[in-house]
């Protein structure tokens, strides 16, 4: 069997074990919002939704083009719209907060819903910590991040400097010569 024949083989085989572990993983935040504080007269709930490769870090601002789906109820029956939403760590020392953004007549800009820490790297369900039923809101976070690709990707790269290696030793030889025993 050629060199060229065995590497094309394998690399095919690495290919197919490595590459569907990588389609399917994602995480997927489920963020609702079932009460807030008063702002100008008006009540806001809504929800969001987002998937994404791996765990939101905090201080992370999510465009509403890259959420899956977005909704804004205003008590007055207003017309709201999302706008962008935050993850946060740095409003409450030793909470996360989710930021949901609001564009509307009477309020533009976050309403703060605070978890407790460790809420956006992990699967579960979270619910608000301060202000009870007043400014009440659910994350469901789900999935699991990507695999890391290291030791597949190490194992391709060796096999694939071993091949080269070996074709460039093979192809350096002139023709009618042996290799030295």
């Amino acid at each position: 069997m050629k060199i060229g024949s065995w590497l094309r083989k394998f690399c095919a085989v690495a290919a197919m074990a490595y590459l569907p572990a990588m389609a399917g993983a994602a995480v997927t935040y489920d963020f609702t919002a079932f009460s807030s504080f008063e702002f100008n007269g008006v009540h806001y709930t809504g929800s969001f939704s987002l998937t994404r490769a791996s765990f939101i870090h905090p201080d992370a601002s999510i465009p509403v083009a890259n959420l899956t789906n977005c909704s804004i109820t205003a008590s007055n029956g207003e017309a709201a719209v999302c706008a962008a939403q935050d993850f946060l760590d740095t409003i409450v020392p030793g909470y996360e907060t989710v930021s949901l953004g609001i564009t509307a007549p009477s309020f533009n800009g976050g309403i703060f819903y605070y978890l407790n820490a460790g809420s956006f790297g992990a699967p579960g369900t979270y619910d608000t910590v301060f202000f009870g039923t007043d400014q009440q809101g659910r994350l469901v976070v789900s999935g699991s991040p990507s695999p890391a690709p290291e030791p597949v990707a190490w194992l391709m790269m060796i096999a694939g400097f071993g091949a080269v290696g070996g074709a460039m030793r093979l192809r350096a030889r002139p023709a009618g010569r042996t290799a030295p025993v």
